[in-house]
């Protein structure tokens, strides 16, 4: 493509082409669901005490 281009105009052709708008899923296929649950209860738990959570 040469110049400038509309975003809808490259939305069409990509359509054109069968390509399509993939966004990743909200949970892995194999995932826990109880075992998340269970984090996301902890972690609140902790959050209210004011514990402090570090990556480094």
């Amino acid at each position: 493509m040469t110049g400038s281009s509309t975003l809808s105009t490259v939305y069409r052709m990509l359509d054109r082409h069968g390509w399509r708008k993939l966004s990743s899923d909200t949970a892995h296929p194999q995932g826990d669901t109880v075992l998340l649950e269970s984090w996301k209860k902890l972690k609140e738990r902790l959050d209210k005490m004011g514990v402090v959570w570090s990556n480094h």
